[in-house]
């Protein structure tokens, strides 16, 4: 048996390079994978799993006598300990096949890394509280992935986003979860040194006639498009307009003497996540962020934060003509510099019309914004994802 045969079972077909090698030295590698002291363990410390304990325990049991899948485990597991977070996070889990095993495998690699995780966390000033709330993620994904199956299991998706809780590296505060990221738009932000008004701009990038990403949802013509044309001289950065989130064809020159640059593509920034029901009003938002800025630097302290970013389809500025100018959603994507990025135009259909997988036609109109976007989308019209820069105001 080759690493290979090993891929095949479980139905990966891409892996770090890596894998290979542990592979060869599999007989000598130390892991706890599988290691059901630890689930009894973390379950009596933080109580994860609650009425899943003995499903996904027994799952546990059924991966330890599947040899090919443990032994990717155990691959999985030894890559984990050196990789980054990243790195663990994009590695591929094993195909799903209603099966138990690989229904719980991503909770098996979790637990082997709860260890090392959890040191992280008291390292970064988390207390054995915020810990606890850490890991309820866990159980969430586990509910997620229910709602999505139609059994608990662990999905990929769910498994990722857990994850960021259990490495702690995006924390809640007020209302907001806040990743620590970096800037990842070609986009620099400029600050006038009087006026103190912000100015997005490009440094790169293709947009359609409208100022959108070329190729987002809606966007793929072509005919009309342009470059961001970006330059930067001595004296000055040259560079296309950028107006309420779309691109303009208009040029700009912003001189060096007038506007510093205060943000840039590798930066280090929070990212805001804003969950379902959270008070997005101006007064909530001053008050979290500010909040999380200030946690972000017992959390973080290595970085020196400054800005939050967020990208997120209540961003984009289309919902003003649909909810008006005094929705609190409006409200909240007013409170960045807005900017496009590329869109398939369906990230907000988890939020507002959650776990509909119907025709367009047959989409739920039991709210107000629920009917004024079915109606957009039956138009042909589209919610994109915008990503902006927070200007506190």
């Amino acid at each position: 048996m080759n690493f290979k045969d090993i891929a095949e079972y479980v139905g990966v077909t891409s892996f770090p390079e890596e894998f290979e090698e542990i592979y060869k030295r599999i007989n000598a590698v130390e892991t706890i994978f599988c290691d059901l002291s630890y689930f009894k363990k973390y379950e009596d410390e933080y109580g994860i799993l609650g009425e899943y304990y003995t499903v996904a325990t027994d799952a546990i049991e059924k991966i330890k006598k599947d040899e090919k899948l443990f032994i990717y485990g155990k691959i999985y597991c030894e890559y984990a300990k050196t990789a980054t977070t990243t790195e663990v996070r994009c590695t591929p889990m094993p195909k799903l096949d209603t099966s138990a095993e690989r229904d719980y495998f991503a909770l098996g690699v979790m637990y082997s890394i709860f260890p090392s995780a959890i040191e992280t966390l008291k390292d970064r000033g988390f207390s054995e509280e915020n810990i606890k709330n850490a890991f309820k993620e866990v159980y969430k994904a586990i509910e997620s992935s229910k709602k999505q199956l139609g059994r608990p299991a662990m999905m990929d998706v769910y498994y990722n986003w857990s994850m960021l809780y259990v490495y702690g590296e995006i924390f809640p505060c007020g209302g907001f979860t806040f990743q620590l990221k970096q800037f990842p738009h070609e986009v620099i932000l400029l600050q006038n040194k009087v006026t103190e008004e912000y100015i997005p701009v490009m440094t790169g990038g293709i947009f359609n006639k409208d100022g959108l990403v070329l190729g987002s949802a809606g966007a793929e013509d072509e005919e009309g498009s342009f470059g961001a044309e970006f330059e930067e001289t001595e004296n000055a950065y040259l560079c296309r307009k950028v107006q309420n989130g779309r691109v303009l064809r208009e040029k700009a020159e912003y001189k060096k003497s007038e506007w510093d640059c205060i943000l840039k593509n590798g930066d280090y920034v929070l990212a805001v996540h804003i969950p379902r029901n959270t008070d997005v009003t101006h007064e909530a938002v001053k008050r979290d962020f500010n909040m999380a800025l200030d946690r972000a630097k017992q959390v973080f302290p290595k970085h020196d934060l400054h800005r939050l970013i967020c990208c997120s389809w209540l961003l984009d500025p289309t919902l003003e003509k649909l909810m008006g100018e005094n929705s609190r959603v409006v409200g909240f994507g007013k409170e960045f510099v807005r900017f496009p990025v590329n869109s398939h135009g369906e990230e907000h259909k988890l939020f507002v019309f959650p776990g509909f997988n119907g025709a367009l036609s047959d989409l739920p109109e039991e709210t107000s914004m629920q009917r004024k976007i079915k109606a957009l989308l039956l138009s042909g019209g589209h919610i994109y994802a915008v990503a902006g820069v927070y200007a506190e105001k």
